[in-house]
C-alpha cells in the first residue's frame, strides 16, 4: 500500500467512525481540510461516492458501508500490529522472529 493511500483509507475511516470530519482531524492530529481532501480523493480514485455530506451530518453511502467493512479490519490489524500493549506482546514478538544479532557478513568480489 502507498503512502498516500493509507492517509487516504485512514481519513476515511476515522470519518465514517467518527461521523464528523472535524473529530477524525483531531484523532488524526491533522487540519480538517487535509482529512476532506483525502477522502476526496479516495473518491475519485475509486469512482464512487463514499459519504454523503451535508453541514450538520455525514452519512455513509453503500459504497462507504461496504469499503469500511473491508478497510477497518485491515487497519485495526495494523495498528494492532505496530502497538504491542503488553509485555508478553513483545516477548511473543521477539521470539517470532527466531533471529539472533549477528555482525554483517562482508561481500569480497574476486
Amino acid at each position: 500500500m502507498r503512502g498516500t493511500q493509507f492517509v487516504e483509507l485512514s481519513a476515511f475511516v476515522a470519518v465514517a467512525e467518527h461521523k464528523s470530519f472535524t473529530k477524525a482531524a483531531e484523532k488524526l492530529c491533522v487540519v480538517r481540510s487535509s482529512v476532506s481532501q483525502s477522502v476526496r480523493s479516495l473518491e475519485e480514485r475509486l469512482g464512487v461516492r463514499l459519504l454523503n455530506r451535508t453541514t450538520r451530518s455525514v452519512a455513509l453511502t453503500n459504497a462507504g458501508v461496504r469499503l469500511l467493512a473491508d478497510a477497518q479490519p485491515i487497519l485495526d490489524g495494523i495498528d494492532k500490529c505496530l502497538r504491542p500493549s503488553t509485555p508478553t506482546d513483545r516477548s511473543r514478538l521477539r521470539k517470532r522472529s527466531g533471529r539472533r544479532s549477528r555482525p554483517p557478513q562482508t561481500l569480497t568480489m574476486e
